[in-house]
């Protein structure tokens, strides 16, 4: 799922203040209140992870008063969570309708994104923006559906907005560099790439995309470096492609295979990783029958 998808549920209690009421009025603040205990019901149970309670108690708060936007707001997070993305998506509709926000609208465009359909979910962002143009992670999460659109230059605008908001977010400064190598920009890639890890040395990813730029610059060493770290703090498919790609561009290809090897252990229906492991095995099955392997010196 995106990276910013969270379970964000709202409450919200209403305010009776002291005056003479009819006994309409009484019956109507008797039904709202009522309305809010199964909302508040609603959200302790989920916040305990007890979703399916946690429905039914938005289904009684709806019942009382269907235009109880965080009720319907609940409720898409919660189908959010159990993976139910088209009732997730009616039901943030369902709460736009009643009373648009900013969370709702966003939420909705980080489920959108998530089931690649990208031109709805910038949609969702805009006008999440439109209410808080302050909304950081909804300039990210656009910039991430431009760059599966390939709108590479749109991407890096909103990329730049969400970090003018935010420079301290690690997880921006990679999609930055994402965005810039798309762009063939891979000098200004790197620089992205090492603000990201400086932030949070731990970020696997940005490591494994830091190697990526280094191989497009030719300086395979340095990426051999950086592919290691990814691969130290959590081992992952794009990280061994990189490196070996790294130990291809200086002759090792061995290690080469190795690495593809390692990749192809977690996709083994890669045509990337097999094309790949097969060039490599060429290669090195020639060298051997030349007799001319060199040992390799980068070490990983």
């Amino acid at each position: 799922m995106n990276n910013f998808i969270k379970l964000a549920l709202l409450s919200t209690i209403a305010t009776l203040t002291a005056c003479s009421i009819t006994p309409t009025e009484k019956k109507s603040i008797t039904t709202d209140s009522n309305a809010n205990e199964f909302l508040d019901r609603c959200t302790d149970l989920s916040k305990s992870g007890r979703f399916e309670e946690a429905l039914q108690n938005c289904n009684k708060a709806i019942d009382l008063n269907p235009n109880l936007a965080a009720a319907w707001y609940n409720k898409g997070s919660i189908f959010s969570v159990l993976n139910r993305y088209e009732e997730a998506i009616t039901n943030y509709d369902k709460a736009i309708a009643t009373s648009p926000n900013s969370n709702a609208w966003y939420d909705r465009g980080v489920i959108l994104g998530y089931l690649n359909r990208h031109e709805e979910a910038i949609k969702s962002y805009d006008n999440t923006i439109a209410i808080n143009p302050n909304f950081a992670n909804a300039w990210v999460n656009k910039g991430h559906s431009l760059f599966y659109l390939k709108r590479y230059e749109e991407a890096l605008h909103s990329s730049d907005q969400a970090l003018a908001i935010d420079s301290s977010d690690s997880i921006a400064w990679n999609n930055r560099g994402n965005i810039l190598n798309g762009l063939n920009r891979y000098e200004e890639a790197l620089k992205s790439y090492d603000k990201s890890v400086a932030i949070n040395p731990n970020y696997a990813k940005a490591w494994s995309n830091r190697g990526y730029a280094l191989n497009k610059l030719k300086r395979h060493a340095e990426a051999i470096q950086s592919c290691s770290k990814s691969i130290a703090i959590s081992p992952n498919f794009s990280a061994w492609v990189n490196r070996g790609n790294a130990f291809g561009g200086l002759g090792c290809y061995q290690e080469a295979s190795k690495d593809f090897e390692q990749a192809l252990a977690f996709n083994p229906d890669s045509g990337l990783a097999i094309g790949k492991y097969s060039f490599a095995q060429k290669l090195l099955l020639q060298c051997q029958k030349e007799h001319n392997c060199k040992p390799c010196s980068h070490k990983p």
